[in-house]
């Protein structure tokens, strides 16, 4: 209910939000382009349709280590040289490295996948003679991070292992070679080499 005397006007105004949305989310991309995030990360708004925007995260992740490579790794690398000169009066060793931590996470399912057949593969290396155990148990050790299985590897567990040959090389096998198919000749003698009294259908054992 509107009160109203002589002198009051009643206006009515219709406006239209329409392509309200659309001239948003226009302006979020050109956002996100401009600053080199993309939407599910800057905005956390999900893509249209029937993608999860994985995609899209997987390749700002590589920008973002591309970018750590070419930009950091060298300055990080000094300040690191710097503070170990100061502390112990000596450079870095020449086998000194770090890695930084990786933005992009696996699943739980996608780790066990990946530590069950790196796993296989070392194994199946190590059985078929291509590597030796210690070999086998460094490379084990290096993936850790990745499987998240060999962590608990140790130097001093890898110089225990016997640098041999791996299986299968060299050994020569002593043992008695089987018959490649078919039954082995038995020595006893048959019924009709054998002494005594002869077989009743002896006339007949050439005939079938």
């Amino acid at each position: 209910m509107t009160l109203m005397d002589s002198r009051d006007k009643f206006e009515t105004h219709q406006y239209s939000f329409s392509g309200l949305d659309d001239i948003l989310s226009q302006f979020a991309e050109q956002i996100s382009g401009a600053v080199g995030i993309p939407l599910v990360r800057l905005f956390g708004q999900s893509p249209k349709g029937f993608s999860t925007g994985d995609a899209d995260l997987a390749n700002y992740y590589d920008r973002i280590s591309s970018l750590q490579e070419r930009r950091l790794r060298l300055p990080v690398r000094r300040i690191l040289d710097i503070m170990h000169r100061s502390e112990l009066g000596k450079p870095l060793p020449d086998d000194f490295t770090f890695e930084f931590n990786p933005l992009w996470q696996m699943s739980d399912v996608d780790r066990s996948t990946v530590a069950l057949n790196t796993t296989n593969a070392i194994s199946t290396a190590l059985g078929d003679g291509l590597m030796t155990l210690k070999a086998a148990m460094t490379d084990l050790r290096e993936n850790s991070d990745v499987t998240g299985i060999g962590a608990s590897i140790t130097d001093e567990d890898i110089e225990n292992a016997e640098d041999e040959a791996p299986p299968g090389i060299g050994e020569p096998d002593d043992e008695p070679q089987e018959p490649s198919g078919g039954n082995p000749v038995s020595n006893q003698p048959t019924q009709d080499s054998e002494g005594g009294r002869r077989h009743r259908k002896w006339s007949l054992r050439w005939f079938k």
